[in-house]
């Protein structure tokens, strides 16, 4: 399996291009708070865009996931969204998934967003509306794309509406590192494990008196609302 095969040209790449470029040009002049959220628009050549996801609110910057986004066809078509490593850029290996998985809490248990591998693809994906490979799913025939077509410059589908589901349901999750060690007798002798985790939830640091716990943001709102995890979700 590999990538999504492109469909055929049914837009001319002039406008994608033009209708692209709009976008890329509402990020630059609101590049400064993009910034402050942790994205960062690394890449734009034609009909692809580069994002980085840092996490703003760890104590030292952290990388937790780089994406590429593919608009030909656009808007006829949605954009495909790759999750990429974010040191090169490249997209992931087949079946790896992102560092930090993304939830939705609008549905109970919370619903993971990177749900696996495409059926198509093999590759992980972001499972919302207005991502190419949310829509060409036979689960999701029902919530055509259509829908979402020209909904405005922050809709699904659309840069600022892309980034903004990475920013709630990523970014703003993440306070900085867990360390968890344990000591143990090995035929050897003394071993000590290091257990290192990204520490998610409304603490600034994880300590060992009281770690964070896993949590999900809810984007019900306008606004970042984050809270515990149910029990077993792996947030």
């Amino acid at each position: 399996m590999a990538d999504l095969p492109r469909p055929p040209l049914m837009v001319a790449p002039a406008v994608s291009l033009s209708k692209l470029e709009r976008q890329v040009a509402l990020w630059r002049a609101n590049e400064s708070l993009h910034r402050q959220r942790g994205l960062v628009l690394t890449r734009h050549d034609g009909l692809e865009v580069d994002l980085l996801v840092l996490a703003p609110c760890a104590p030292v910057p952290l990388a937790v996931a780089a994406v590429r986004l593919v608009f030909d066809n656009y808007d006829l078509w949605p954009p495909s969204l790759a999750f990429a490593d974010p040191l090169t850029g490249e997209p992931l290996a087949l079946g790896a998934f992102p560092a930090t998985p993304a939830w939705d809490v609008r549905e109970q248990p919370p619903r993971s967003l990177v749900p696996g591998p495409h059926p198509e693809t093999g590759r992980t994906f972001l499972c919302v509306p207005g991502i190419r490979e949310y829509h060409v799913m036979p689960e999701h025939s029902g919530d055509h794309w259509l829908r979402y077509r020209g909904a405005g410059m922050s809709a699904p589908g659309t840069l600022q509406g892309i980034v903004t589901t990475l920013h709630k349901t990523t970014a703003a999750t993440v306070r900085g590192i867990a360390v968890q060690t344990e000591v143990l007798i090995g035929p050897t002798g003394l071993e000590v494990q290091l257990q290192f985790a990204l520490a998610r939830g409304p603490a600034l640091l994880a300590t060992a008196a009281a770690p964070a716990e896993p949590a999900v943001v809810d984007l019900t709102g306008p606004g970042v609302g984050v809270r515990p995890a149910e029990a077993g979700a792996n947030a």
